[in-house]
């Protein structure tokens, strides 16, 4: 993808491996925002699909889609002790 290149959800969330619907759900939850809209249809463009692809990762590790979030909104220590107390998953 281009950094010029817009693409629409079916696409974004194949690139990013999830379900469109996921997608949806991390707009609902304000962890991702699509970059426009075109005619009523999600458009979404590289920087938009970083976060869909870390939330996929910090999945990965045992990590919510809302302890990311927390995670990320955090500019203490508690995203140490979140990710701590969710490491054992991942093992």
């Amino acid at each position: 993808m281009t950094p010029m290149e817009l693409v629409e959800i079916g696409e974004a969330a194949r690139r990013v491996g999830v379900a469109t619907s996921a997608l949806r759900s991390y707009q609902e939850r304000s962890i991702v925002t699509p970059a426009a809209r075109h005619g009523g249809r999600r458009i979404y463009g590289p920087r938009e699909l970083q976060m869909p692809a870390f939330v996929q990762f910090m999945r990965h590790l045992g990590l919510s889609p809302e302890d990311t979030r927390a995670v990320l909104q955090d500019s203490g220590d508690r995203w140490r002790q979140t990710v701590n107390e969710n490491r054992h998953r991942a093992e």
